[in-house]
């Protein structure tokens, strides 16, 4: 993700014709922190380009960056680590600084390590509301995911993740919701006809759709089109990772699902049974994990949204939130993703008695 117009970035340290004394600089190609990368944002989504370097270059003891180039979307193969919040980005959306030249003075003998400010982290998310109430509609069965919207590998993936975790079972409810409600336009495989045909929209081809390393992606241009999700294609060797490359594109859609969750009920007729059976779940300790597993995939989605947003600001916060109030329907990406949260905890204490 790379929020800015140009590749490299220079600050003038002055305005006068000459320096009674020229600053010492130092050029970091690459800039690493921790063992990665250095992430273009300081925290996570925000405070990216100028204040990102600015922070490096006073954790080297320099007063600010001079200059700094960006590498766009290195994820994927190069994560990158955030340096205050110390989060790794490893998606192919996600950039980071090629070099990032620091000007001093550094001090020296006597001097003292310049002071900064820490920074500020989001406050922690709001208590998700009560999940939707319990609906009439029926339970999820073969029929509904067995849809011409929904490739074949597709179709595998979500009969197992119906059967899975709760967590698992919250998004591939909503997923299928979002499907039928038409928020979706559906899953494909990259080469299928609607993938291809909007990718050619977008003045590319469908073997550009997905970088790289990346098994798949919510397709969310152009504005005023449906979202679609295009997958790797192929029969996948890990369906785990596929089902894990699902959800995660999923999530890259940010679309606001608030229909109730309903389950699958595996007896109906066509259940593969190459898909499993339904997961179990018992006791305190199990259902901990299930809690956990809820938060982390809100937080996720949460991040997903957010980071989103930022980049089509190229990197103005201000602007990114405006965009995320407008396009969500005047509520953040928190909000907007507080309902699954709370329908995944209810999941999960209807699973783990």
């Amino acid at each position: 993700m790379n929020p800015f117009p140009c590749r490299l970035f220079v600050l003038l340290l002055g305005s006068g014709i000459a320096f009674a004394e020229a600053p010492e600089r130092a050029v970091f190609e690459p800039p690493l922190h921790e063992g990665h990368r250095v992430d273009v944002c300081r925290l996570w989504s925000q405070g990216c380009g100028q204040p990102a370097a600015d922070y490096f270059c006073e954790l080297q003891h320099y007063t600010q960056a001079f200059a700094f180039e960006v590498d766009d979307d290195i994820g994927a193969s190069t994560p990158t680590r955030t340096l205050e919040d110390g989060r790794v980005c490893d998606q192919a959306y996600c950039d980071g600084f090629r070099s990032i030249t620091c000007s001093g003075p550094k001090p020296g003998a006597g001097g003292e390590a310049p002071s900064f400010p820490p920074g500020v982290v989001d406050p922690p998310p709001p208590e998700p509301p009560a999940a939707p109430p319990p609906s009439d509609a029926p339970p999820w069965t073969a029929k509904d995911v067995i849809d011409a919207r929904i490739d074949v590998q597709a179709q595998y993936a979500l009969f197992r993740l119906l059967k899975g975790t709760p967590l698992q079972r919250v998004e591939a409810s909503q997923l299928l919701s979002a499907i039928q409600s038409g928020a979706l336009l559906g899953i494909y495989q990259q080469d299928q006809k609607v993938p291809a045909l909007r990718a050619q929209e977008l003045g590319s081809w469908w073997g550009e759709l997905l970088p790289a390393g990346v098994e798949g992606r919510c397709v969310v241009e152009p504005l005023g089109k449906p979202a679609l999700i295009a997958m790797r294609r192929g029969t996948p060797a890990d369906t785990a990772r596929y089902d894990a490359a699902l959800l995660d594109a999923w999530r890259d859609c940010s679309i606001g699902i608030n229909a109730p969750v309903r389950p699958y009920d595996a007896s109906a007729p066509g259940d593969p049974p190459a898909t499993g059976v339904a997961a179990t779940c018992s006791g305190a300790e199990q259902r901990s994990v299930a809690l956990q597993a809820c938060a982390d995939g809100y937080q996720a989605r949460v991040d997903k949204c957010r980071r989103r947003f930022l980049k089509r600001a190229k990197g103005d916060p201000e602007l990114a939130h405006q965009l995320e109030l407008t396009e969500t329907g005047r509520i953040d990406c928190a909000t907007q993703s507080a309902p699954l949260h709370a329908s995944c905890e209810q999941t999960a204490y209807d699973m783990c008695r």
